[in-house]
């Protein structure tokens, strides 16, 4: 069954959920989180470090959001986070981002289609 909405992410993110994880888990406990992973799309960097330094160049971002902000851009897609500062740097960039702790209504508008 095809989901109503694709995930995308840079390959940084397992490198982040990693970092968090190890924090309160066993290797062998980290290894299971990862084999029940959702299925996001991973996109593997040399895909996106251009773009990622043109963003960084035009917003100021943090280096891991501008990763985040390029591949919203290089997919034509839509950021969803909870970071309010990646929003406004995606903003920035002409990206569609929501903040989802406060905009998650106006953010399913967009993604999900009419009922």
């Amino acid at each position: 069954m095809k989901s109503l909405v694709e995930a995308y992410a840079p390959k940084l993110l397992i490198v982040e959920v990693i970092g968090v994880l190890s924090r309160y888990l066993s290797d062998e406990e980290i290894d299971l989180v990862l084999n029940y992973f959702p299925p996001i799309k991973l996109i593997p960097e040399e895909v996106i470090y251009e773009e990622a330094i043109r963003i960084a160049r035009k917003t100021g971002s943090r280096a891991a959001d501008a990763y985040y902000i390029a591949v919203a851009s290089i997919i034509n897609g839509i950021l969803l986070t909870n970071d309010k500062r990646q929003v406004r740097n995606s903003r920035k960039a002409n990206i569609e981002a929501y903040y989802i702790v406060e905009e998650m209504e106006k953010a399913k508008r967009s993604i999900l289609p009419p009922v």
